[in-house]
Order: structure tokens, then C-alpha cells, then sequence
């Protein structure tokens, strides 16, 4: 009986210790399962609007028994359709593995547009709407557009007309335009004043009048059909000085001589320069050769004359520079060649206009001049 009371506690603990080995292996087993177990994840239906960049983190993907690797990925938005990329995973032991995951790329935006959709404009201002309208899309540049609505362009008034936008996906947008027509300035000779206001060019650039003086882009205006105030006289500008001056200056180190043989004039300077070319040529042809009083670009202080006023400064040495490198100093070539019927006025090749070197490289375009009027989209022809 004490041998029997004694095998007892004995075979008690080996049990246990037998049970404890068992469930150790069997925890040991399920872990090393788990560990080795490949991630599994859950991927969502995920589209993405053309052109919007994305993360992995935009995905709807949901992973368990380990992670997904988030960097290293490539998503290509710029086109529509159905894509793919490789996911990687990590288990919980570290194992790598990769799946292909498909996700679509729609365009559901309709195109619009950027600029004002108010506009002003004179009467008998010619109405491109191709050029007036910015129109954007943030797929592709093929947008059709069409103009509902009825304008004429030779009545003054507003006209309440609605651009149909539609682009390469068929998404179509309705934009409001209203469009004011103006009577076009009426004066006589000696009084002619630009009202204050915004006006809108054919080529859709905004003239603010602002003391009865044109600019566009901060550029001030000034031709036949923009005077200046017979007051205005600010003189000579400091930022035209100091351009002209580093442009005679690297002139010289070439064995060129240029000088300013007319710069500023007033007004009243100006309306006795105009009346002796009247006496001498006549009106009409005065006209192309010399500005109105209030008309001439020397009153705004940003041009200027150079060498000898003859047709014959354009084969010189210094003129043949000046034509081909002006720009680079911010000046223009205000009265090119073979565009009177722009200008208003015959070829000058000595007369010079600062504008900065921004407008002036667009104008000089690459060797053949554009004029303020053409590349603004304005006119130059006097109202009286």
C-alpha cells in the first residue's frame, strides 16, 4: 500500500510534465503556422480621377498576418484605364511576396474655363472667341467648344451668350459669358481722353485705364488710338536711361557708336513737331511719319531716337546691331518693317521703345518683329 501511495504523486507529475511537452509543441507548431503564413489582404474597388497623383496609402487595402511594403511604388495617372502595379508583403517571419493589384484611372472632370468670362470690348472689335477664351481641361487640350447666343459686334450693349465645353471623355461644361459692347471714344482733335475702366483686346488681354492711360500687363500704351493726357510729363525713365546706357556701353566695346538723338518730349513739343511736318507733307501723309500731340510714345518717357532719323540707319553697322540685339536690353523695334497697316506708322528703324526684356524677347521673335498691336490684339488708328 505505500509503494502504491507513493507511485501516485509520481505518475501525477509525469503526466504533467507530458502534458506541458504536448502543449509546448503544439503552441510551437501553431506560432511557426502563423509566422510563416502568408499575408493576407483584402483590396477594394479603387478608381482615381486622370492625372490626380496617388500613394499607396490612397489604395483600400487591408492586410493581416503581416504588412505591406509602402514604398517603392510607381502609380501612372496620366492616362485613363485600367492599370496594375505589383504589391509586396512581409509576413511575420520577414518572407517577401508580391501581388498584382488592378486599379482604374476615369476622367469624370469637365473642362472649364480659366480667364474672365465678363467681358469689355469696343463695338466693331472683331470677337475670336478660340483667343479669348482660356479654356483647360485636366485631361487632354482637345476640347470642343461652341458659343450660344446671339452679338452684334456693331451695337453697343451687353450680350448674355454660354460656351459649351465638351472634351475627349464627353464631359460637358455650360459657362455663362457676358459680353459688353462700348461706343468707340468720339472727340475732336485736342481733346481726346481714354475714360477709366478695364477694356478687353481681341486677343483677350485686359487694357486697365488708370488716370486716362493705357497699360497692359503694367505696360503702358500709347499709339494712335491711346493717347496720353496732354498733361502727363514725367520725362525721361530712370529704368530706360540705365538700359540704353549698358546698351551704348557694350556697342562700343564692338566699335559701335549709338546716342539718343530724341528722347522725352512734351506735349507742346510734340503738337510743333506735327504741325511743321503738316505744313511741309500734308496731313494725310504726316500722318505715317509723325505722332498727334498726346499720340507720340516720346511723351511716355520709355522711347527714343537714335543716331541719324533716315531710313538708311537700318544698313549700318549700328543699326544692323541694334535690330538683331536690342531686345536684350529691353527695348523694341517700335515700327518694324512692312507693318504700317498695324502700327499706324512707316518704318522707323532708329525708333526704340522699353518695355523690359520679358516683352521685348516675345516681340523680337527670333528675328521677325511683331508689333505692341498685333501681339496685344489692339489697334492704332485715330478717333477724330
Amino acid at each position: 500500500m505505500i509503494k502504491e501511495k507513493k507511485l501516485v504523486p509520481l505518475l501525477s507529475i509525469l503526466l504533467v510534465l507530458v502534458l506541458c511537452v504536448i502543449g509546448y509543441e503544439v503552441f510551437y507548431l501553431i506560432n511557426d503556422y502563423q509566422v510563416n503564413q502568408d499575408v493576407e489582404y483584402v483590396v477594394g474597388t479603387d478608381t482615381f480621377e486622370v492625372n490626380t497623383p496617388i500613394t499607396i496609402n490612397d489604395f483600400k487595402i487591408q492586410a493581416t498576418n503581416g504588412t505591406i511594403v509602402n514604398s517603392g511604388y510607381h502609380f501612372d495617372t496620366s492616362t485613363i484605364g485600367e492599370k496594375s502595379f505589383t504589391l509586396e508583403t512581409k509576413n511575420k517571419k520577414g518572407t517577401s511576396k508580391k501581388y498584382v493589384v488592378t486599379y482604374k484611372v476615369v476622367d469624370t472632370t469637365a473642362p472649364t474655363i480659366t480667364n474672365d468670362t465678363n467681358m469689355t470690348f469696343y463695338v466693331d472689335t472683331e470677337l475670336d472667341f478660340y483667343s479669348l477664351l482660356h479654356v483647360s481641361d485636366n485631361y487632354d487640350e482637345n476640347v470642343r467648344f461652341t458659343i450660344n447666343g446671339n452679338i452684334d459686334i456693331t451695337t453697343a450693349g451687353t450680350y448674355n451668350l454660354a460656351a459649351i465645353l465638351v472634351d475627349s471623355s464627353n464631359n460637358k461644361a455650360t459657362i455663362p459669358l457676358t459680353i459688353t459692347l462700348l461706343d468707340k471714344p468720339q472727340a475732336n482733335e485736342g481733346n481726346y481722353v481714354l475714360e477709366d475702366g478695364v477694356i478687353t483686346t481681341s486677343k483677350g488681354y485686359q487694357i486697365e485705364i488708370v488716370d486716362h492711360i493705357a497699360y497692359i500687363n503694367g505696360v503702358m500704351i500709347v499709339n494712335k488710338s491711346y493717347p496720353l493726357p496732354s498733361d502727363y510729363a514725367y520725362g525721361f525713365h530712370e529704368d530706360t536711361q540705365a538700359a540704353f546706357d549698358l546698351m551704348k556701353l557694350d556697342a562700343a566695346a564692338l566699335g559701335l557708336n549709338l546716342y539718343n538723338s530724341s528722347g522725352y518730349r512734351t506735349y507742346n513739343y510734340q503738337d510743333y513737331l506735327y504741325n511743321n511736318y503738316c505744313n511741309l507733307y500734308g496731313q494725310t501723309y504726316a500722318d505715317t511719319i509723325s505722332a498727334r500731340p498726346g499720340h507720340s510714345e516720346h511723351q511716355s518717357g520709355y522711347a527714343l531716337d537714335l543716331n541719324t532719323i533716315k531710313g538708311s540707319f537700318a544698313n549700318t553697322d549700328e543699326g544692323i546691331w541694334v535690330n538683331d540685339n536690342c531686345y536684350k536690353y529691353g527695348f523694341i523695334l517700335r515700327y518694324p518693317k512692312d507693318k504700317t497697316n498695324e502700327t499706324g506708322y512707316a518704318y522707323e528703324p532708329w525708333h526704340l521703345r522699353y518695355v523690359g526684356i520679358e516683352l521685348a524677347t516675345a516681340l523680337y521673335n527670333d528675328g521677325d518683329w511683331l508689333t505692341v498691336e498685333d501681339y496685344f490684339g489692339i489697334t492704332s488708328e485715330y478717333p477724330y
